[in-house]
């Protein structure tokens, strides 16, 4: 950690640098701008519990996860994403680190989403699924409409060759949000519903999984730029402990609190 009087003569400088160059700044500010059109956003997130798609992640425990996207005024983006993970199959898989694109745009109160996802798992090697592997992509598309008292958006999520080699999969979402102005900071509820089903269980490399529901209901805040949710979210899938990177009931009721912060 700084100590006082170095700090100060850091930030002194910095200052001075900044106050002496800042021509020179504003032309290689228009400059990048030139050179890389479009926008850069991120976030950090702190997480009780890494549910996806209704099934934890890390055993229950939390995460830290975190992203960036570059946003094109055309619609176009791009981005990274990663999240610790605690798998219990015996690989050395701790992270998951995402890659995406896509297009997304706003036509008065209708939007959409078209894009890809890249699932990666450095350093798996499944010791449970024989010749399966970890890393998949997945396609989606996901149209919305806003009506002012609520919004609403559906979304289906195609996946050759699913986690673990599973085989074709496919994952359908209906999703609700409603603001609640009679709230303080920002505050809106919002639900969701999804379907996962496998379409290629029979020829399986991996454990086969049964086709199963999720569901969500949250209530968020933004507080100081921070985002406050607190999240009710469950499955139909009860003691389910043969999915082979999990173990207990990875798959049942749970409420996740989630703390972030986007930039």
């Amino acid at each position: 950690m700084f100590k006082t009087g170095l700090k100060g003569a850091i930030l002194a400088s910095a200052l001075a640098a900044a106050v002496s160059s800042t021509a020179y700044a504003d032309d290689a500010a228009k400059k990048e701008d030139s050179l890389i059109p479009g926008t850069f956003t991120g976030s950090v997130a702190f997480t009780t519990d890494y549910r996806f798609r209704g099934i934890t992640q890390t055993q229950g425990d939390p995460a830290i996860q975190g992203g960036i996207t570059w946003t094109h005024p055309t619609g176009f983006y791009a981005g990274i994403w990663g999240s610790n993970l605690k798998f219990t199959d015996g690989d050395k898989a701790d992270l998951e680190i995402d890659t995406f694109f896509g297009v997304t745009n706003t036509i008065g109160k209708f939007s959409y989403d078209v894009g890809a996802i890249r699932y990666n798992y450095p350093g798996s090697k499944p010791a449970n699924v024989g010749a399966g592997k970890y890393h998949y992509w997945e396609i989606y598309g996901s149209p919305g409409y806003d009506f002012g008292i609520a919004s609403i958006k559906a979304s289906i999520y195609y996946s050759p060759e699913f986690f673990g080699n599973t085989g074709d999969a496919i994952y359908y979402r209906g999703a609700v949000a409603v603001p609640l102005p009679f709230l303080p900071f920002g505050a809106k509820v919002d639900a969701w519903g999804g379907y996962q089903t496998f379409l290629d269980r029979d020829n399986a490399k991996f454990v086969p999984m049964a086709d199963y529901w999720d569901w969500s209901l949250g209530l968020g805040f933004t507080v100081q730029g921070f985002g406050l949710d607190f999240r009710y979210t469950d499955t139909n899938l009860k003691d389910t402990p043969a999915i082979a990177w999990s173990s207990g009931d990875v798959a049942g009721s749970r409420f996740v609190f989630t703390l972030s912060r986007a930039f």
